[in-house]
């Protein structure tokens, strides 16, 4: 009936509140719980990141879904992707001994 860029548009704009309420709830309960600096911009930066991440997560889910028949095989093939980003995306930096110019990452 319509074609797949109707269908994904239509798939984004109804997942948006979603993804736009769950990353405020993690917000708030994180941004207070760590007595981060208590500004307006910096609170809004903080979400905003988090919302970029679960729409980030979110087109990741819907590229292994759309690659993969069925379910079992997407959610057993996902850590072949995930692992790596996880591992090559500094979530494992040791700072004090990362090179100092690289440091602020």
């Amino acid at each position: 009936m319509y074609g797949a860029f109707t269908y994904f548009m239509t798939k984004i704009i109804i997942e948006l509140p979603v993804l736009m309420l769950t990353p405020m709830i993690n917000t708030l309960i994180i941004y207070f719980a760590m007595n981060l600096e208590l500004t307006f911009s910096q609170f809004i930066k903080n979400w905003l990141i988090q919302f970029l991440c679960a729409n980030a997560a979110n087109a990741f889910g819907t590229l292994l879904s759309s690659i993969f028949e069925s379910e079992t095989a997407a959610t057993a093939i996902a850590p072949v992707f995930v692992m790596p980003m996880m591992l090559f995306g500094g979530l494992f930096t040791n700072i004090n001994e990362s090179i100092e110019w690289l440091s602020w990452i």
